[in-house]
């Protein structure tokens, strides 16, 4: 995704993303894909925000969050709340982020 956003073409790859996401949808919550698609749903977020879209990349990442809570996947689950944290600040709102259980003390 760096590579994306140095050479300026996010607006392409999160067309492309948002493409494969919708022609390929997720076919249930135990999809053998699930991590892939929430690698997706979190990159799509991502660059969302980078272009200021704000909104978009906020349901996103949490679409990415709800896929992944099931999969107790830390190291993902640390990446989309980083990625809501971020969008947090970016609101500059007083908005929770909602914290999976599997990560909690």
């Amino acid at each position: 995704m760096v590579v994306l956003v140095l050479r300026g073409h996010a607006v392409e790859g999160r067309s492309r993303l948002t493409s494969l996401l919708a022609r390929f949808p997720m076919r249930s919550g135990r999809d053998p894909r699930a991590i892939l698609y929430a690698r997706a749903f979190e990159a799509t977020g991502r660059l969302a925000a980078l272009q200021g879209d704000l909104e978009t990349g906020r349901s996103l990442q949490e679409h990415a969050l709800s896929i992944l809570e099931p999969t107790q996947d830390r190291a993902r689950l640390l990446t989309v709340l980083e990625g809501l944290a971020f969008l947090s600040l970016a609101f500059r709102a007083t908005t929770t982020v909602p914290v999976p259980t599997s990560i909690g003390a």
